[in-house]
């Protein structure tokens, strides 16, 4: 009963929300291939092609209609918590996955994270939880290396959504490996297994890659899916910076399944530890000598079949992907919360387990404490979850432009036609949505350039090009802006914006309003261009 109202909550204020530009981009560009557009050719974005798919077939059944997107994006969310209560109950019950799920839904779908709303992300977990579910299966079931070939091509899926869906995909390879070095006498299955879903892998990876060689620009593919991620790795250097996070930001949402995730840890570690004492050489029995050799085999095994060992590495790996991405942002952590809150599942099965044998809870001071507690740490994340509600459905129900839309819209009416294309150097791709006009380049604005820093000479070099065979009847860029990039010397780690401030200067001049509060400036004289 409680999973209903908070998801159903957690998915109105996604779909609410008026702070999220993301969203409007992918649905530009699927919008842009429902009209026969070439995906990375046409339009491009870094990111791999799962998100485009996925919103040109939620325009495509809905004609055009966003809330086909919305669709697609809430039976996502709905498939994910479905995944992750048959994960958490093969690990640790259904009991304890009934109250994990409820959490997932309250942390996956919260305000701050931004899950469920038109993201890789929603999508990414989705496959994750997929992925880690097969995987599940293919340790236990006699049919292991069918569901490890379905765990390989949900992975595959997870990589399509977002780069960082190599954590998955890194965690469950290395968890079999280590399995296949502890667990001797089932090698040969484990090696099968490792086969069976890199072989899922490759044959979903590679059906991918022929649909994209097919419909879209398979070079320009290749650069916003391996270079682009190569490149930023090489601007940012290493290690990752972490001066950007707001840790008591996070640990106001997440403290709960934080602390419950690092109970978790220690007490299975310390479990393991002190089995790794029993069976030692020193604590042999003269008497049954066997004893602790058997006792040590019985350790790692359960080492190996425990399932701290694949979401632990999971959440390290995540983490890590997620602190070397291009972008500097809260939502980034969702691929992390799916492992976390399966850890902090296992210490809720433990407090399920201590709750059988108390007989009242009155009677025990710090039972009353704990539960208390937990409640508390549950207020923040829910008040601020009610606090979004609130203000996203306030503001859907006013006549608000949180974009701007209509007087920009109203501005540049005079200059343009049905069918002319538009630039905007800024990053505002509701504008380009609600509008209907096209991108006068491939790229919607600098961002991707911006990221690169000094890296970005490839993309200055194409969105000239693109300028070049197509030039924008319109280009939002402030006249101060442009004058200072032409006058400024690039340094060692940012932008050369030169070549594309230098085709403005030629060609373009401000636009004569006097309230010009965007900057924007035209091709006002063709005698201007070659």
């Amino acid at each position: 009963m409680a999973l209903l109202p908070i998801t159903v909550i957690g998915l109105m204020t996604a779909h609410l929300r008026q702070d999220d530009a993301d969203r409007w981009l992918y649905a530009y560009i699927g919008e842009q291939m429902r009209q026969g557009q070439e995906l990375y050719g046409d339009v491009w974005d870094n990111k791999p092609p799962m998100i485009f798919w996925i919103n040109y077939v939620g325009l495509l059944i809905s004609g055009g209609q966003y809330f086909g997107v919305a669709l697609m994006c809430t039976i996502s969310i709905m498939v994910s918590l479905w995944l992750f209560h048959r994960v958490a109950a093969h690990w640790f019950g259904n009991p304890a996955a009934h109250l994990g799920t409820v959490l997932a839904a309250l942390y996956l779908l919260h305000p701050l994270y931004w899950g469920g709303t038109n993201r890789p992300e929603t999508f990414l977990i989705m496959f994750d939880l997929a992925a880690v579910r097969f995987f599940q299966l293919c340790i236990r079931a006699r049919a292991g290396l069918r569901c490890a070939f379905v765990a390989g091509m949900a992975l595959a899926g997870s990589f399509l959504c977002k780069q960082t869906g190599l954590a998955t995909t890194g965690a469950i390879f290395v968890t079999l490996l280590i399995i296949l070095l502890i667990d001797r006498p089932k090698r040969r299955p484990h090696v099968l297994m490792i086969i069976a879903g890199a072989g899922g892998y490759a044959i979903a990876l590679g059906f991918a890659v022929i649909i994209l060689l097919l419909t879209a620009d398979g070079h320009w593919a290749w650069i916003a899916i391996v270079e682009f991620p190569r490149l930023h790795s090489q601007q940012n250097g290493f290690p990752p910076s972490l001066h950007w996070i707001d840790w008591s930001e996070h640990l106001a949402v997440l403290g709960l399944p934080a602390i419950l995730a690092a109970a978790f840890l220690f007490k299975t570690l310390l479990g393991w530890f002190n089995r790794s004492l029993i069976s030692s050489p020193e604590a042999a029995d003269s008497a049954n000598p066997i004893r602790p050799q058997s006792l040590h085999d019985s350790s790692m095994k359960s080492v190996t079949q425990h399932p701290i060992l694949v979401t632990t590495i999971w959440l390290i790996f995540a983490l890590y992907f997620i602190l070397i991405s291009p972008g500097k942002s809260n939502y980034y952590f969702i691929s992390a919360l799916p492992p976390l809150l399966l850890l902090a599942v296992g210490s809720i099965r433990e407090l399920l387990r201590e709750q059988a044998a108390w007989n009242h809870l009155q009677r025990s001071a710090l039972r009353c404490l704990m539960l208390l507690w937990v409640v508390y740490m549950l207020i923040a994340p829910i008040r601020a979850q009610w606090r979004a509600v609130a203000v996203n459905w306030t503001n859907s129900q006013m006549d608000t432009d949180p974009y701007q839309v209509r007087g920009k819209l109203q501005q540049l009416q005079h200059y343009l036609q049905p069918g002319d294309s538009i630039q905007s150097l800024s990053y505002q791709p509701a504008f380009y949505w609600f509008t209907g006009f096209r991108s006068g380049s491939r790229f919607t604005s600098l961002l991707n350039i911006s990221q690169l820093g000094s890296k970005s000479n490839i993309l200055v070099e194409q969105m000239v090009h693109d300028w070049q065979s197509h030039p924008p009847e319109i280009i939002l860029i402030s006249a101060e802006e442009v004058n200072r990039e032409l006058s400024r010397i690039p340094s060692p780690d940012s932008a050369d914006l030169r070549p594309l401030m230098q085709f403005i200067h030629d060609r373009y001049e401000p636009l004569p309003e006097p309230d010009n509060q965007w900057g924007m400036v035209y091709q006002s004289n063709p005698i201007m261009s070659p």
